[in-house]
């Protein structure tokens, strides 16, 4: 549930023009009087065009014609390619994003309560990693 995310927490949804604007108008509906400041959390909710990213399924597909064990997977591999870059591309259009964040498909159903790790734990992981 939305509701259920840090108060500061923000949800970018990739997606196709179509897609974009039936989730702006299902926010805008959702959303209390129209502002961000809304109870059902609908407000951290910023659908954002697919076509900030430099390829397109189109390129997956004609990239992967010669390939045979990929011919009929283009857009298994496109969405793939949707998460592994989301980073770059958010980045490169001035998303604001925090160090750390989880890239996820929109079908992922969470059994349990993910918990992210607070700002310090991952600040020592990351120094632990980096062999500080």
């Amino acid at each position: 549930h939305l509701v259920d995310l840090p108060s500061d927490a923000r949800i970018y949804a990739i997606a196709t023009a179509e897609a974009e604007a039936r989730l702006s108008v299902l926010k805008a509906e959702k959303t209390y009087n129209g502002t961000a400041a809304d109870r059902n959390g609908w407000g951290r909710l910023f659908p954002i065009p697919e076509s900030i990213y430099p390829f397109s399924k189109d390129t997956i597909v004609k990239f992967n014609a010669d390939e045979e064990n990929m011919r009929d997977k283009p857009t298994w591999v496109y969405q793939q390619l949707l998460k592994l870059y989301a980073y770059r591309a958010l980045r490169s259009h001035n998303v604001p994003l925090r160090r750390h964040f989880l890239c996820i498909d929109s079908d992922t159903v969470l059994l349990k309560p993910l918990v992210m790790q607070e700002e310090a734990e991952a600040e020592a992981a990351a120094a632990d990693w980096d062999g500080e």
